[in-house]
């Protein structure tokens, strides 16, 4: 890279309160590609690694002329956050990438390595991180309300969110597009919030949570066959009688409802451990089998 598009490169202390110290920070003299400057990045973590020195833990790209964050800054994050981290849409529209690769299109300072990196790289955890700032901040809360309380469903079915945290992530003033059981849960939520139940607000939301998106799969599992790390193992005949009869595919983070006999609990699907079968983690239950919420 010219020296005359980069203007520094340092590792001084922070230059105001936005800046943390121990980070590097690239500053560009004109406005250059986001796709340009992490490959610049790209080649400097590997002449560090050559030389025996650590990579860098954190890099924050500042291209000059920065736009402010718009709407269509927000679409691309929530979009980004469905079709990445729930799987569950077709991709990011191309036009959009190309504007977010270009700097047209931006996201917040603090999550942008980790958007580029899992972008580059395809690395879940850095979309995690990026999806765990956008909740704790509310970033898409108000935008979309509904994405952002299916990524809290999402984080908190995988320990990255703790039951506490849910009563203040909910309390959601914006509830356009929630339908009337996200709506209840947001009003519970709020209600908790402000008249200080949280422990009983934890309780009514958990299990109303679990039936947003709602899965109808249901495996049999023994509550008392787990592995050493405590979850419940899925090689039963019984499981694989399921699995065969509603056509699943086991895959990390289906979520689904397991019974046995007369009870009953939400679980989430898990890769194969040191035993190499398929296991499930309880997020909520057992309860007797009438009292089953689907999954």
């Amino acid at each position: 890279m010219s020296s005359a598009l980069t203007k520094r490169v340092l590792t001084a202390e922070p230059r105001d309160r936005q800046e943390q110290p121990g980070c590097i920070y690239l500053l560009f003299d004109q406005k250059i590609s986001k796709r340009v400057a992490y490959s610049f990045l790209g080649c400097l973590e590997e002449c560090l690694a050559c030389i025996g020195r650590a990579q860098l833990a954190q890099v924050r790209v500042d291209p000059a002329g920065g736009a402010i964050v718009g709407a269509e800054d927000y679409a691309f994050l929530a979009h980004l956050l469905e079709s990445g981290l729930l799987a569950v849409g077709s991709g990011i529209d191309p036009v959009q990438m190309d504007a977010y690769w270009s700097g047209d299109i931006g996201v917040p300072a603090p999550i942008d390595a980790d958007v580029a990196t899992y972008l580059l790289r395809a690395d879940s955890d850095a979309l995690i991180r990026a999806a765990l700032w956008a909740v704790h901040n509310h970033f898409v809360s108000a935008t979309h309300p509904a994405l952002h309380m299916r990524v809290v469903r999402w984080l908190f079915a995988r320990d990255r969110l703790a039951r506490s945290e849910l009563p203040g992530l909910l309390a959601l003033m914006s509830r356009q597009g929630l339908g009337h059981d996200g709506e209840a849960i947001a009003q519970i939520a709020m209600d908790a919030v402000e008249e200080g139940r949280l422990d009983e607000g934890e309780e009514l939301i958990v299990p109303m949570l679990w039936c947003l998106g709602a899965s109808s799969a249901r495996l049999f599992v023994d509550f008392n066959n787990r592995d050493a790390d405590g979850h419940l193992r899925l090689d039963l005949c019984g499981t694989q009688n399921d699995i065969a009869a509603q056509s699943l595919v086991l895959q990390d983070g289906l979520i689904a409802t397991g019974y046995d006999g007369d009870l009953a609990a939400a679980i989430i699907v898990i890769g194969p451990g040191s035993e190499g079968v398929w296991r499930a983690r309880i997020v909520d239950g057992p309860w007797e089998e009438l009292r089953t919420f689907n999954v």
